[in-house]
Order: C-alpha cells, then structure tokens, then sequence
C-alpha cells in the first residue's frame, strides 16, 4: 500500500517555519558581527524584540531597524517599505529595516533611542517605540503584542508620547482604548 498524497493548491502558502530561542539568538549574534563588520548600527525589534521583553510570541524571521543596508548579506527580496528580507550565512532568514517612507523619522528615532540588554548583542529597541511600530504594521499578531506590552510594566506615558508625535492625536486616542482593551482582558483571565 502506497501513502496518499495531496497536491498542493496554488494559493496554497503553507505556515512559514518558526525559530527556536536558540535559533533566534544565534542569529542575532551572527547578524550583529555583520552589522558590526560593515559599519550599520541596527537595533533588535518585531517578534525578536519582544522575546527580550518577556513575550513568547512565535516568529520565523528576526527583524532589525537598520540605520543603512548591509553590504554582506545577501537581499533575497525588498521590503515594499524600505530595506530587505535577507538570510545570515547559516540560514536564519532576518529582515533589515530601512524605512523609506512617512514612518521614517519613527524607525530613525527608534534606532537612535534603542539600549543594550544584558546578554543580547545588539541594542533592542525601547518598548514605547515597539508600540508605536506595532501600531503602523497593524496585523493581527501586532494587535496581540500589543495587549502583552501594554500590560506589562511599560512607561505608558512615554509610549504614548511616542504614539502621538509620530502617529498623531487620533492614534495616541486609539492606544488608549487598546489599552484598556488590554486590561479588562487580562483582568477576564485571573
């Protein structure tokens, strides 16, 4: 007896495959003696940066706001909002981010303000900034994210802040209501 097999449908995109912790943060070691090599000041941010942040979200790339492109990696295709999706040498596919487009002064302000984190070998970008990013992506797993930052012990008025400079009043408006989203929700499952 032979084994049943199925074709796969055109628009058919099956789950991308999703990085362990050991893998995420060999590759962020990998990516930072890159950027180190060429010269680029790159910060940890998206799913990566909320491992760093306590989150246990899944993610199948690392990404990085990245203050040029990297010369030694590979572009395997551009991002539509500036920069690249790439692989390191071993593999690990990264995203380097080079905003190109209205959020620009964010992600460059972001980079600027990122700090370094006992044991991770590139900055990371600062929470409130993570909110703001999470806020312009706007994909579901973004929503989730954000319910998690925006109950952890974050400086909410900084975010805020962050939100309503670089977004404007009606988005620092919309994470208040999030916020309490957020809240009622965690509060839903003591």
């Amino acid at each position: 007896m032979t084994a049943m097999t199925f074709p796969t449908a055109p628009d058919f995109d099956p789950a991308p495959t999703m990085l362990s912790s050991s893998e995420m943060l060999a590759g962020i070691r990998e990516f930072s003696e890159i950027a180190a090599k060429d010269g680029v000041d790159v910060a940890l941010c998206g799913g990566a940066a909320m491992h760093a942040y306590g989150g246990d979200r899944l993610t199948s790339d690392i990404d990085f706001i990245a203050s040029r492109g990297m010369p030694s990696l590979q572009v395997c295709s551009p991002l539509t909002f500036g920069g690249a999706a790439c692989s390191t040498p071993s593999g690990i596919p990264v995203d380097v981010i080079v905003r190109d487009d209205e959020y620009a002064d964010l992600y460059a302000e972001a980079l600027a303000q990122a700090r370094a984190i006992p044991g991770m070998p590139v900055k990371v970008v600062r929470a409130g900034y993570l909110v703001a990013m999470k806020l312009v992506a706007g994909r579901e797993k973004d929503h989730l994210d954000l319910h998690y930052i925006l109950t952890a012990a974050i400086d909410y008025k900084l975010a805020r802040n962050i939100v309503k400079k670089h977004l404007g009043l009606y988005a620092a408006e919309e994470l208040d209501g999030m916020r309490e989203e957020a809240r009622w929700m965690k509060g839903r499952a003591k």
